[in-house]
């Protein structure tokens, strides 16, 4: 009978113990706002994520009210030098730019990160709200993730049109891949503290991190155009690859309707 005892207490105590470890590995320091720096105008935003969870947001705009819009999705951490270099490049090939704060990064509290499940709502509430502005055209907008920016981007992209260029930089191949890598990080063994991380991120966040791979997601992106980076893309070539193919999914768009339009007529 103690046996059996010792085996109910050392699960239980384990699980609790995995339950704690997935709250520090994903416990993500608050941040105030993106640290553009530079000449640069950022003009601060307040939307909200489709799950109506409020966001700080910044945009940067060019004089041509027509030009493609091209979302920002960067990853838990503070966002750095790289990826204001990257929006000084997009405006001046004429791209407006949203840089979209993940709740994870609100000012506040530390909150806990999901990796990317909760965050695609955030992705979601982007595109509501550049589609509900005056001033912004009904296009296809681009989006540039990286990190847990890449893995929400590519599980809204999996279902969503609007989205119609994107740039999805080391994105996690599955959430489970991504606990596993914390994991290791932090010295304990992949198992049996990976399963006991699995349940304890099932439980909290309502759904099993093996199933959430946005690799997967990747083949069924609605984006017309998709580039998978494991490596930094240059700002340059960021820029480039949104010119070229919003501009052909613009295009392509406005054929489309035309050709519905002779259909109807």
């Amino acid at each position: 009978m103690w046996l059996i005892e010792l085996a109910f207490l050392t699960i239980f105590w384990t699980w609790i113990a995995c339950a704690v470890l997935l709250w520090r590995l994903s416990l993500i320091r608050a941040n105030a706002q993106p640290a553009p720096g530079g000449a640069l105008v950022w003009e601060p935003v307040a939307l909200r994520a489709s799950d109506g969870h409020p966001l700080g947001a910044w945009r940067l705009r060019v004089p041509d009210a027509n030009a493609p819009w091209v979302i920002l999705c960067e990853g838990p951490e503070r966002p750095g030098q790289r990826l204001a270099d990257l929006a000084a490049t997009l405006q001046g090939s004429g791209l407006h730019v949203l840089w979209l704060g993940f709740r994870t990064q609100s000012p506040g509290r530390r909150r806990m990160s999901s990796f990317g499940l909760r965050e695609q709502l955030d992705v979601e509430g982007a595109l509501v709200w550049l589609g509900r502005q005056a001033d912004v055209s009904a296009r296809p907008y681009g989006v540039y993730g990286r990190a847990m920016g890449a893995t929400a981007a590519l599980l809204v992209a999996a279902r969503d049109e609007r989205i119609g260029a994107l740039i999805a930089e080391d994105p996690a191949p599955s959430i489970q891949a991504e606990l596993a890598r914390r994991l290791h990080a932090a010295g304990f063994p992949g198992q049996p503290f990976g399963w006991f991380l699995a349940a304890a991120y099932r439980l909290r966040f309502g759904a099993w991190p093996v199933r959430i791979r946005p690799m997967v997601c990747a083949e069924a992106s609605q984006a017309r155009a998709l580039r998978v980076a494991h490596e930094p893309v240059e700002p340059a070539a960021v820029s480039q690859f949104f010119t070229q193919a919003l501009q052909r999914s613009i295009t392509r768009r406005a054929d489309d309707r035309a050709q519905t339009a002779r259909a109807a007529g």
